[in-house]
């Protein structure tokens, strides 16, 4: 099977940390696969040609952004990855660090496993992972983003994130539905900056 096909339509928007405003893909960003389903995404504002985004050391790391695999949709994924040019800083044919097969197998799966989930009103994470503690807090309506009961929540432009705001957990364990030790698991769904995508700067 193929990956889908690439459009010039705009997958996401966002501000990168230099201050520049992008719309990948386009001629001003460059999107590489990144572990097993993640992205990196170069632009044009730290002065490096991208031709050799995918290359180290940089100068600086401000020019790179990372969505994760869980935060587009299913089929936003699936145009990310039709729109991907090359890896970023890997060998996709080496066994992962962490996890069973090589970048470019576990990367298939991902592939695959969004393409059965593209057509799904409330998709599963395309990684394959379960987060109990989420799927708990579900079980309330998210004070914060006004998810109703057994929807995930959202960010304000209407991209569903994997983990519950923090004020859905606190919420759940009011309400008995989740305990104390449960809500002290780690929260991502507050803590990735960004709107209108869950991007993030590179650290190193």
């Amino acid at each position: 099977m193929q990956s889908a096909e690439p459009t010039d339509e705009a997958i996401v928007t966002y501000d990168c940390p230099l201050g520049g405003q992008h719309a990948p893909p386009g001629d001003e960003v460059r999107i590489m696969f990144w572990d097993g389903g993640e992205f990196v995404v170069a632009c044009v504002c730290g002065g490096e040609p991208l031709t050799e985004a995918n290359s180290q050391p940089h100068p600086t790391r401000d020019h790179l952004v990372m969505i994760g695999a869980n935060d587009p949709t299913p089929a936003e994924w699936l145009r990310l990855d039709a729109a991907a040019d090359g890896w970023y800083a890997l060998n996709p044919h080496t066994p992962r660090e962490h996890g069973t097969g090589t970048y470019a197998q576990q990367r298939q799966q991902i592939r695959e496993r969004a393409r059965e989930l593209a057509d799904e009103a409330e998709p599963e994470p395309i990684d394959g992972n379960h987060d109990e503690r989420d799927e708990a807090a579900r079980g309330v309506v998210c004070p914060k983003c006004n998810a109703n009961s057994g929807r995930k929540c959202q960010r304000p432009s209407g991209h569903r994130v994997r983990s519950s705001h923090s004020a859905r957990i606190e919420a759940a364990v009011d309400d008995g539905v989740l305990t104390p030790q449960q809500e002290e698991a780690d929260d991502t769904a507050d803590a990735t900056p960004g709107e209108q995508v869950a991007l993030t700067g590179w650290s190193a």
